[in-house]
């Protein structure tokens, strides 16, 4: 069994506490959270993977340090915030909440190909990997996406669904899509089946019922702005112990502006301490740094030999 981890960062402009765009719009979790990242990376030697919003790709230095980040070999994809591109942009909204999966076929397929161009215009490449905005993927997408060039998603978070976005029976392994390779957003449950029948139930409408929910059936998201390192650490030895035969795959994320107090809901420190005791963890561990090109490549090349 190998064992592998992915850094996945969902790149946006700067939000308040509550979610809420900050207008003007701003770029401090670029300008300044970036260069915090990147040092941590540093010491560790590793390589992220950076999901750019359209607004980003818009700010022109941002781009610039995107494009130095590039000399170190970390990857760049996009994420679609559609309400930063046409068709229909609107940079008047309060909040980036729109789902791609709301949209019709064509503008959703219009919206990824404005990115993907905005991504090649930007850094003189197609982009390899994907994110859906709010984790909002649909069937059709994959098709889309398998159009414009693109070889990897992970706009999956298995077990959960997410106003209507519903993902609680999709699988928590990478597997492939229309010629895509879905790598899921790495969330575990210590009673998946279980987890999946209460989700689905009027109960879990409730606030005070989903906490006890996710607290007796270990649901976990490796997401260090969310949870400690040792709920994170429990999380991973559940899938290690599911996937025993198997190599083994944890895709962290979280945002950019999460470094940054002020600019998220959450607290910096508490994502940097996690993030590091993640990392010495992984390393200690023996897990080997991937980005999703590296992964796509690894499990492309076991697929064939079957």
């Amino acid at each position: 069994m190998n064992k592998y981890f992915l850094i996945s960062i969902d790149t946006e402009c700067d939000k308040d506490k509550k979610w809420r765009i900050i207008k003007p719009l701003s770029f401090i979790g670029i300008y300044k959270g970036i260069e915090i990242l990147e040092r941590i990376f540093e010491k560790y030697n590793i390589r992220a993977i950076y999901l750019l919003s359209p607004e980003v790709m818009k700010d022109k230095k941002s781009v610039l340090i995107f494009r130095d980040l590039q000399k170190r070999e970390v990857e760049l994809g996009t994420h679609l915030h559609g309400e930063f591109i046409e068709p229909y942009e609107n940079y008047s909204v309060e909040y980036a909440m729109e789902y791609a999966s709301s949209y019709s076929d064509e503008i959703e397929f219009e919206k990824l190909k404005n990115l993907t161009n905005l991504f090649l215009e930007s850094f003189g490449t197609l982009p390899f990997s994907y994110r859906a905005g709010r984790f909002a993927i649909s069937d059709r997408t994959y098709k889309f996406l398998s159009n414009l060039g693109y070889k990897v998603d992970s706009s999956v978070v298995p077990f959960l669904k997410i106003s209507n976005i519903d993902h609680t029976q999709k699988l928590d392994y990478p597997y492939f899509v229309d010629n895509i390779l879905e790598i899921p957003v790495s969330v575990f449950s210590r009673n998946p089946k279980l987890y999946r029948i209460l989700r689905n139930s009027r109960l879990y409408e409730l606030r005070f019922f989903r906490r006890i929910l996710n607290k007796i059936l270990k649901v976990i998201w490796i997401r260090p702005s969310h949870y400690s390192f040792y709920e994170m650490k429990l999380g991973i030895e559940l899938y290690e112990k599911k996937y025993r035969e198997k190599d083994i795959f944890i895709n962290v994320m979280f945002h950019n502006i999460e470094v940054i107090d002020g600019l998220s809901p959450y607290s910096s420190k508490f994502l940097l301490e996690n993030l590091h005791l993640l990392l010495e963890y992984f390393l200690k561990n023996e897990y080997k740094n991937l980005t999703f090109k590296d992964a796509y490549n690894i499990i492309v090349s076991k697929t064939l030999k079957f």
